[in-house]
């Protein structure tokens, strides 16, 4: 059996894990998916060619 302190412990440890993982999750990541989240929001770029959305892409890959 844990004590309330152990318990209090283990919830700060694992915290402190969740925040370094949280730092793994890079800025290219984040702009792919607020990209990918926002493009039925924009139907200004529904006329785009496929080429121009490839582009797109690899700017954000690159």
């Amino acid at each position: 059996m844990k004590t309330k302190l152990e318990k209090a412990l283990d919830e700060i440890q694992e915290e402190e894990l969740r925040k370094k993982n949280k730092k793994k999750f890079n800025i290219k990541k984040e702009k792919k998916l607020q990209y990918y989240s926002n493009w039925n929001k924009n139907n200004k770029e529904a006329n785009e060619t496929k080429q121009d959305k490839q582009a797109k892409l690899k700017n954000f890959s690159s």
